[in-house]
Parts: structure tokens; sequence; C-alpha cells
């Protein structure tokens, strides 16, 4: 191995003393910033490009508009109160270094969760909604708005979220730390099914676009694959239809999260939007907690709690999750910087990529991997399951580094605009090619 990709290694995951074989193997095809070859860097940083969500008005994939929309979503509106006898906690922003000292011999959990806020919707760009919509939280759920409760699951994937806080509970301290899902994740809440029919204008839509539009889903045309459409179209059987909008807000509740998004998805097009159905990209800004709406992909950060493992769930006396029945007990600790997943967890990422499994199938699993493939699979371990990793020097290290590396092309800890990363990626002339200079 030369020594370019013993430093790309090195200043990818930053791995201390000897690597194992399969972790060696998996380094040569990921792209690093900090590499001596300038197109690994034109690489690293156009992967990095695209972890920012776009805050362009215009159909960008994978950002919150699936087609154009008439504002970005930097300038669209809302009016938010609180709901009544909910009070979350007050942030309290620390250092990661700080919160170390207070953490260190513990487990660190990363927790995917939408962008949701939390609050009493009532208004979008100005238009009163038909009715408000309470918007039941993301990441400021951890803020512990239900007391004693700093996170809402699905009741299918609560025993399994205990028993992995079970596990880490043997060895100390178990604590809960943000990852944010895509900004599409929120197509599952209802509060987003919610706010969308809350915007429908029965004048607005003909009869026969209404009718088009529910015997699509009558007829399960929204179903994400042709073989789910037969379950998709018998649990829509009894749908109240567009024109119907409160009465189809209450069927969607005790619909699953999937459908929920399938109907969202089927919605955001063009054609309907044109037809006077609600703006489904301007709503999903609407939903979306300020503190996140420009947060970059591949994070961990912005809030850590302590898990109680004592407590297999939590009561929600203040209000009960709409869309997520199951309450994990815990406290608030506080609001940290956003760093890389890669760097916030040094133990895991060095598993998954080295995991012989992945290496032998020739899928490079990592952020910043050089296939397609491998950057979807670290993403959804990252989001949809639970890792743990040791609150040890090596992770407060590791956090260090990240978070000086990442200024450098455009993921500062509160997401910053992509500017550097283009300015960065400018610098990956043809010149610097000719003479290997590092780009960053």
């Amino acid at each position: 191995m030369d020594d370019r990709v013993k430093r790309a290694i090195q200043a990818i995951n930053s791995a201390s003393g000897d690597l194992n074989p399969s972790l060696s193997k998996a380094m040569m095809s990921i792209s690093s910033p900090f590499s001596d070859d300038p197109e690994s860097v034109k690489r690293a940083l156009a992967i990095a490009k695209g972890f920012h969500p776009s805050m362009d008005e215009r159909k960008a994939s994978g950002g919150y508009y699936n087609v154009g929309q008439s504002l970005p979503p930097t300038a669209v509106k809302t009016k938010i109160s609180a709901i009544p006898n909910v009070t979350p906690k007050t942030p309290n922003p620390k250092s990661w270094e700080d919160v170390y000292q207070q953490t260190k011999g513990g487990t660190l959990i990363n927790v995917g969760g939408d962008r949701t806020n939390l609050g009493r919707l009532t208004h979008i760009n100005g238009k009163k909604l038909n009715w408000p919509v309470d918007l039941h939280a993301g990441p400021k759920y951890m803020l512990e708005p239900n007391p004693n409760a700093v996170w809402a699951n699905a009741a299918a994937h609560t025993t399994s979220f205990n028993k992995k806080i079970q596990e880490a509970a043997k060895k100390g301290p178990v604590f809960g730390v943000y990852s944010p899902m895509g900004p599409q994740s929120g197509d599952s809440a209802h509060h987003m099914f919610d706010a969308l029919m809350a915007q429908v204008d029965k004048k607005s839509i003909s009869d026969k676009d209404a009718k088009d539009f529910d015997d699509a889903l009558r007829n399960g045309l929204h179903a994400p694959t042709p073989a789910e459409r037969v379950s998709f179209a018998a649990a829509m059987e009894k749908w109240p239809g567009i024109k119907n909008p409160k009465e189809s807000s209450d069927f969607a509740r005790k619909l699953p999260g999937t459908h929920r998004s399938a109907v969202v998805k089927m919605m955001d097009k063009k054609s309907w939007m044109d037809k006077g159905f609600p703006k489904v990209g301007e709503t999903r800004v609407a939903i979306t907690d300020p503190d996140v709406l420009k947060m970059p992909a591949n994070m961990l950060g912005h809030r850590i709690v302590q898990f109680d493992p004592s407590k297999p769930s939590a009561d929600e006396t203040a209000f009960k999750h709409g869309t997520y029945t199951k309450a994990t007990a815990g406290e608030y600790l506080a609001d940290v910087p956003n760093v890389q997943r890669q760097y916030a967890m040094p133990d895991v990422m060095d598993s998954i990529t080295g995991n012989p499994k992945f290496v032998e199938k020739n899928l490079i699993v990592h952020p910043f991997s050089d296939q397609p493939a491998g950057r979807s699979t670290a993403r959804k371990f990252f989001e949809e399951q639970k890792n743990l990793q040791p609150i040890n020097e090596r992770m407060i290290e590791s956090i260090g580094r990240g978070l000086e590396r990442q200024k450098k092309y455009g993921l500062k800890s509160g997401g910053a605009a992509k500017n550097n990363i283009d300015r960065a990626l400018s610098l990956t002339s043809v010149y610097n090619a000719k003479h290997k200079r590092d780009a960053v």
C-alpha cells in the first residue's frame, strides 16, 4: 500500500495502529478530500456537496422539493404557536469536549429521526389553515416536551431499541445522539399528511380532478411498486376523498406510515399542483424544524440525551405523538455541534467498512465510498439502525479532528452554504492534476 492510500485511510477514518486486511482493502476505494490525488479530492468534494439540502425553488433531487415551487425553502413562512400545556426544556449548548467529560466510559447510540418541528401550525405563507395542525417534533422531542420522554418510536421498533439500550447499559450510562434523516423523511408522519389536508381548497379543485385523484388512490396507483398495488388499494377502500379533507386526515391517522408517505409522494407532482392541490414541497419545509432545515446529511450531533435503562418506556403526559406511539424514557443533556458520522463514531465506522461480508462482495460501505451503493448502505446504518459507539478517547479525538477538517470543505457544524465546496472544487483543476497539488 503506498503512502497516499495510508494517508487517505488515516484522514477519512482517523484510524490508528494496524488496520485489518478487510479495512485496508476497503479504504482504497474511498475518496478523501485530504488526498494527494486531485481526482480523489474532486470526488470527495462532490460527495460532500451532495450532502447539502437544496435551497433552490426549482426541482432539486434529494432536497425538500421534487417539483418546482413558488418559493425557495428559506423563504417559506409559517405561523407556529406553542401547543397548550407543552413546555420543552431550553436548549443547553455545550462543546463536545464538555459533553465527553460528563459521559466518558458510557456508550453513544445514534438515533435516526426526521426533521419535523414542534408546535401548533396555523398558517403557511400567510394563508390560514382550515384547522390547526399539531407538529409533534423530530429533534425537539429530545427536549422532553413530554416530561422524562426523549424519543418516540413506532411500536415495532421499540423492542429492538430497548434491547440495544439494555445491552449498552451493562457497561455504563447510555446516551443518544440525533442523526438526521433526509429532507423528505417527514412524509410518513401524520402531521405532514394533516398539514396537506388542512390546506385543501375545495373550490380550487374540480370535481373531475378530485375524482381522478381519489380513484387513483382506491386503485392503489400510489403504491411504490406494482406488486403492492392490491394491498395499497385495499387499505384505501374507505378513503373519504380529497374534498372531505378533515375526514381524510382522520382516516390516514390509522394508515401505516409507508402508506401515508406514498399518498404524499403521489400528490407531489406538478400535474396535481397545477390543478389546485396543496404544494407538497413547501409543506415539507413548513413542518421542518428551522434549526435543522439546512443541516447536511451524514451528520451526528445537534442534540444528546441520556436514556433511562430502568424504564422500558415513558408515559406521554403532555400529548400523544400522532405518528410514533411508544416513548423512550430519559433526560435531555445538551446541544452539540454537528460532526460527520465517520468522525463521530470511528469504532462503528471501522466495523462497518471493514466488515468482511461487504468487502468480499466488493461493496465499500462508507459515506465517501466511490460506490453509490456503498454510500447509501452507510447512510442506512446511521439512519435506520442503532449503533453502539464507546465514549472513549479515540472518539473525542476523532470528533475534534472532524470538526476542524469539515470547515475546509463546506460542512461546518451549523450546516453552512456549500460555497466552500464550490471553491474547493474549482481548485481541482488541470493545473492541480498536473502538479499534484493538495486541493484543500
